[in-house]
């Protein structure tokens, strides 16, 4: 392109300013390219910024994004989170037998609504207080999963865990622990009927 600039207007100048010409222009061309490489970057970012738009993160959703990181943390302090097997093993040492499928009767369980699971890195996990002393499935977990049958195993996490002003601030987890199956019930209905107003 600038040789075509300098072939016609070369007739009108000098073999001096000519040389002059092609110099300046060989200097200018890096820059001109440059300059238009970093204009199309702009260009594909105001794009990305126009269709994007309503998508990209909002103040209120990383508020929310953090207070459920924060929430998981406490999920995951609260009680200890156990495999199937795991489960299914300390069952089986309880019971004075080793199970051939230690992970079947727990699965069993949490699909007959006995328990639940949260998903963590491709495997459920299941909260130690959902088993009592003889690692069979506590009677009010079952309860409470009959009140919230399509609740995300999360959120269910996040109530046992969360303080309750129905148990006198205790959390649910912390009453199933000391035996107190039927206040732990009662809480989840009084939930329930909240939720449902």
């Amino acid at each position: 392109m600038a040789t075509d600039l300098v072939i016609s207007v070369a007739e009108e100048l000098s073999a001096d300013d000519l040389e002059q010409v092609r110099a300046t222009l060989s200097n200018l061309a890096p820059v001109l390219i440059d300059r238009l490489k970093a204009h199309k970057a702009e260009q594909v970012q105001n794009l990305v910024r126009i269709l994007v738009g309503a998508a990209a993160p909002k103040t209120m959703d990383l508020r929310r994004a953090r207070m459920n990181v924060k929430a998981i943390k406490a999920i995951y302090r609260g009680t200890e989170w156990l495999s199937a097997a795991e489960v299914g093993t300390s069952r089986g040492k309880f019971a004075g037998r080793t199970p051939v499928k230690p992970a079947a009767t727990v699965t069993r369980w949490r699909r007959g609504g006995e328990v639940f699971a949260v998903r963590y890195e491709g495997k459920n996990r299941y909260p130690r207080y959902a088993f009592g002393s003889d690692w069979r499935p506590v009677p009010a977990i079952r309860m409470v999963l009959k009140l919230f049958p399509r609740i995300d195993p999360w959120r269910l996490a996040a109530w046992f865990e969360s303080s309750s002003s129905y148990l006198g601030g205790k959390k649910p987890r912390e009453i199933i622990q000391q035996g107190g199956d039927q206040e732990v019930i009662a809480a989840a209905q009084d939930y329930h009927v909240q939720m449902f107003r």
